[in-house]
């Protein structure tokens, strides 16, 4: 499972070089990501879920212009597939 705690963490919005990046901005980031790719709306998302979107679906994590480029957001992907598999 992939927790909303997950994905802040991918995207570094915990970490102190972010903190002046607003709440409510990291609340949207993290909301966008979860209804992206979390089909039975639980908050999570599944290894199955996961899958489903990046391999099947070809949904990639967006780049929202906070601390990280997209090649980071790549990398926590990968780094998230292995985990999940």
């Amino acid at each position: 499972m992939w927790t909303a705690q997950d994905i802040r963490r991918t995207y570094g919005l915990d970490d102190e070089t972010a903190k002046e990046i607003d709440s409510g901005k990291k609340e949207d980031i993290t909301k966008i990501v979860v209804e992206m790719f979390d089909k039975d709306k639980d908050g999570m998302i599944s290894r199955e879920e996961w899958m489903d979107g990046w391999v099947k679906e070809g949904k990639r994590l967006p780049d929202f212009g906070v601390i990280f480029s997209w090649i980071w957001g790549l990398w926590c992907s990968r780094r998230l597939w292995c985990q999940l598999v």
